[in-house]
């Protein structure tokens, strides 16, 4: 299982530089499709609803 650092990097890699506030959502988005196309988480870390968007912990 991947961990979100790795996810993270790979998006970094693929996006290039972006705000943590966009990272932080893409790294949501992507645990979110993994559930619904694998019924698998892709990371186990913990996501929380915070008032500026979703944050890992």
């Amino acid at each position: 299982m991947a961990t979100v650092f790795d996810v993270a990097q790979y998006i970094l890699e693929r996006l290039g530089q972006t705000t943590a506030i966009k990272l932080e959502k893409l790294v949501y988005y992507a645990q979110a499709w993994h559930l619904v196309w694998e019924d698998t988480p892709l990371f186990a870390s913990r996501i929380e609803a915070w008032a500026n968007g979703s944050v890992c912990h």
